[in-house]
């Protein structure tokens, strides 16, 4: 860790990262931690940063990306970060903040789903009103076969009315029956 001890959390870990020869977009795929907050912790913008804890957590990843000694870095920096977090504007009390704060796009996101949910309970009635008038259209492979034996074409709806009863087949049912010219044959 060759910097100096005035340097701050943020120069250290872009000195670092640019050392090694990678970009900020490398590192936001490899950690999971989006472009704006690791643009938020190099530049040291602790006013666009979570709590505390979670800056512990990004500084944790983006050491293990660079190979460094999480810990060692937390030490080092832990007066930096401890005057920089008591610097960070006081939220109000409740939930609000970082994680409560509303987007722009969440109003529309909020209308797609109503959207969404209103066509799947369409879709729903739909299939619960079709169905039962769909199922009395079809006939069972039984009932087909049943028909065709006693030479009826049972129109669509009436195969379930009319009580079919099981004929004797005139072709007798395939069964195996050992040949003559079939022998076991060695195989050498």
């Amino acid at each position: 860790m060759g910097s100096s001890q005035t340097a701050s959390l943020g120069e250290f870990l872009r000195h670092e990262r640019e050392n090694r020869g990678l970009t900020v977009e490398q590192v936001a795929s490899a950690t999971k931690i989006s472009l704006k907050l690791l643009h938020a912790l190099e530049n040291d913008l602790y006013e666009e940063l979570p709590a505390k804890p979670f800056v512990r957590g990004f500084v944790i990843a983006y050491c293990r990306f660079l190979a460094l000694d999480p810990q060692e870095t937390l030490t080092r920096f832990s007066r930096f970060m401890d005057e920089q977090s008591a610097q960070r504007p006081a939220r109000d009390a409740g939930h609000s903040g970082y994680a409560f704060d509303r987007r722009e796009g969440d109003h529309s996101r909020t209308g797609l789903w109503i959207l969404m949910g209103g066509l799947a309970a369409a879709g729903l009635g739909v299939i619960l009103v079709a169905k039962p008038s769909l199922k009395g259209h079809r006939r069972g492979h039984v009932e087909v076969l049943r028909g065709a034996q006693q030479g009826v074409d049972l129109p669509p709806g009436d195969a379930a009315e009319k009580s079919v009863s099981p004929v004797a087949s005139p072709i007798p049912s395939p069964t195996p029956t050992p040949s003559a010219s079939a022998s076991p044959v060695a195989i050498t």
